[in-house]
């Protein structure tokens, strides 16, 4: 058994490591992508290992909103990962989806390995050979069909190809990683290995809390299966069980050391806070994902008509006919799952094996999905990522329920048609997947699919004319961003990213008209303000322009480019000592900001004040020796103090990163003709 057992493990796991990087292997290009931009792109945290060692320095990172510092303490574990990533290889996007389609192939294997141990657990004791079950579907192939399902599945695209939907399948990673060591720590009877198993299931438990909030049902999944497939004495099993109930803490410590340093967080809704929306009725939410539900069940049993943003309904009504026929739906699932567990306890009932693992299944779709699908309103009802993890039990109960149907016919030729047909599925599925992520391929081309599904929605309409812009086809943005302000005028993204391009056009008075019009959807948008200012300041329209840096300023007090920008108006204008306070505040908050060094330096010059001057260009060209403004303006110094050789040096520097810069090169030839 044991040999056989190795055998096909080695083959078993060939087949579904090739697999799976077939699928995924036209992805290892594609973008970052939304959520990315912000979380990946931008993220100061991932660029520096001291964020990990002392993670609370978040919480100086006041220009983020409190979305971000809440993800990135809740979430630190996802975080780390793309902090490595980053180290080896910055913002490469390879190395990002290699390790996202790692991890879902070591998800692929522990699904595989967890249904292998389920069937050597004490409830399937009287199964002594693998033949006894099925002619052809013994267990280690229901393991592999499973998991080449799960592997193969489109709807699984999303969690692997969007690269920060890592936190997903990465919580996915350490959720099954808990279950399979308490399973084999269970199974163990020599003490070393069992008591090394359980701690191995226990620190993944509390991992996977730290990678994302659907981890916080670990617990009650670990209880079915002691429940379902082992045996002991109440007293054992609450001792066995009771620490894993203490991980579901871990979330509420982190927030609570998190809020000791600084109060942002309700700790009763905090669960959420990372996506809550709190202007959704609890109800409503309710509501809707019971048809969201039902949407996620058609997907895993037909994935067509995929969608990175869905143009989802919410409805307001449990009499609504798509509500009220949803929950219907999903009763009588559940009830099936209660009534299979029931007659999976009787002796008598030959086919009882199998429907505690449909039991099983479904208990942990509904519990799994519980946290994104409940009564906790969320931004987004619906997105694909989120039936990720709950998509293994639905697979377990949906093989479980084929292989009954099998043990029933006891026939080999009908087996060998049901495995041919599994086969078929998983070809299909395969090459499903391969098309989805050929859409992931660029931003334009999964914005082009998203607008093309969701043609009523702001948003899709938003991020493509974002991506036409960063590919310079400015007329294509403009169109798509103007077809998102007409589907939805109070969308004030689209207004702000419009009056950017507006800006950058040179069409000042369009782009301030953009610019107040979303202010006037959102008075708190410290963005618009800024850009707001800095457009009023092109125009000539000083005070207008400080006005709106210093509601900018007012909004968030550590923004530090309207700081900047201000710091620069109030320099033009003579007002020296606020100028100087600015370009200061801007230093405390952001001390790598060679922009402050170098604008305080000209203040200083100025001002005769030549050696604060001069160690204020220093100052920018250590954090970036590439700063070819700092040096320009050292060089000018320089000049001025008679250092004709060390300015030299720096106009040279200067024509070496900016070769057509006029200024390095009259001033360099002045000095020339000085020194001549």
């Amino acid at each position: 058994m044991k040999n056989d057992f190795s055998i096909k493990t080695y083959i078993h796991i060939l087949i579904i490591v090739i697999l799976g990087f077939l699928i995924y292997s036209n992805t290892f290009h594609a973008d970052f992508e939304l959520d990315d931009e912000i979380y990946i792109v931008r993220n100061p945290a991932i660029k520096d290992f001291s964020y990990f060692t002392d993670p609370l320095k978040v919480l100086e990172l006041t220009h983020f909103t409190s979305d971000f510092t809440y993800a990135f303490l809740t979430r630190i574990v996802g975080y780390f990962t793309f902090a490595l990533n980053h180290h080896l290889h910055g913002l490469d996007v390879t190395g990002y989806h290699v390790f996202n389609i790692l991890i879902h192939i070591i998800n692929a294997l522990l699904v595989y390995f967890l249904i292998r141990l389920l069937f050597r657990t004490p409830f399937f004791s009287d199964i002594q050979s693998e033949e006894n079950l099925t002619p052809l579907l013994t267990p280690s192939i229901f393991a592999l069909c499973s998991a080449l399902i799960f592997v193969s599945h489109p709807v699984q695209t999303q969690a692997v190809t969007y690269i920060y939907q890592r936190v997903t399948s990465l919580a996915t990673l350490f959720f099954l990683l808990s279950i399979c060591a308490y399973v084999k720590s269970r199974l163990s009877s020599a003490a070393p290995l069992k008591y090394s198993l359980y701690a191995i299931s226990l620190i993944s438990a509390v991992t996977a809390m730290l990678v994302k909030e659907i981890s916080f049902t670990l617990p009650v999944i670990i209880t079915l299966f002691e429940l379902f497939f082992f045996q002991g004495t109440s007293g054992k099993r609450v001792l066995l069980l009771f620490p894993f109930a203490l991980t579901m803490l871990v979330l509420p410590a982190v927030l609570l050391t998190a809020q000791g340093s600084f109060s942002i967080w309700d700790i009763d809704t905090s669960m959420n806070t990372l996506a809550s929306f709190p202007d959704m009725p609890r109800m409503d939410y309710l509501f809707t994902q019971f048809r969201v539900i039902v949407t996620y069940i058609r997907l895993l049993f037909l994935p067509v008509n995929q969608n990175l943003d869905y143009d989802y309904p919410v409805y307001h009504s449990f009499f609504t006919p798509a509500v009220f026929f949803s929950f219907l739906f999903l009763l009588f699932l559940f009830t099936l799952g209660a009534y299979s567990l029931y007659r999976s306890k009787k002796e008598e009932v030959e086919e009882r094996h199998y429907l505690r693992l449909i039991s099983l299944g479904i208990f942990w779709f509904f519990i799994t999905l519980s946290v994104e699908s409940s009564i906790i309103p969320i931004k987004d009802v619906i997105f694909e990522h989120r039936i990720y993890l709950p998509s293994v039990g639905f697979i377990m109960a949906g093989m479980a329920a084929v292989t009954m149907a099998v043990c029933k016919i006891r026939n080999r030729a009908a087996s060998r048609a049901i495995i041919a047909g599994i086969a078929c599925a998983v070809c299909v599925l395969s090459g499903a997947a391969y098309a989805r992520n050929s859409v992931w391929k660029t931003d334009i081309s999964l914005c082009e699919d998203n607008v093309r599904k969701s043609p009523s929605k702001a948003r899709p309409h938003n991020n493509l004319g974002v991506a036409y812009d960063k590919k310079g086809r400015t007329d294509d943005a403009i169109r798509e961003l103007l077809t998102a302000i007409e589907v939805d005028p109070a969308y004030g993204q689209s207004h702000n990213n419009l009056a950017i391009i507006y800006d950058r056009e040179g069409r000042t008075d369009d782009a301030i008209r953009q610019y107040v019009l979303a202010i006037q959807i959102n008075p708190k948008d410290e963005e618009s303000h800024y850009n707001l200012g800095v457009a009023y300041d092109k125009k000539g329209l000083t005070d207008d322009a400080i006005r709106e840096l210093l509601t900018a300023i007012q909004i968030n007090p550590d923004y530090g480019q309207a700081r900047n920008n201000l710091g620069i108006i109030y320099a033009r204008m003579g007002r020296t000592e606020e100028s100087i306070r600015e370009f200061l505040t801007v230093k405390s908050i952001a001390p790598d900001s060679i922009k402050a060094y170098n604008n305080l330096g000209i203040v200083y010059g100025r001002e005769g004040r030549t050696e604060e001057a001069i160690h204020e260009f220093l100052a920018a060209i250590q954090i970036d020796p590439d700063y070819a403004d700092a040096h320009y303006n050292l060089g000018i110094t320089y000049k001025k103090q008679g250092r004709f050789e060390e300015a030299m040096k720096e106009f040279q520097t200067v024509l070496r990163l900016k070769p057509d810069h006029a200024g390095a090169k009259n001033n360099l030839e002045s000095i020339r003709g000085i020194i001549k």
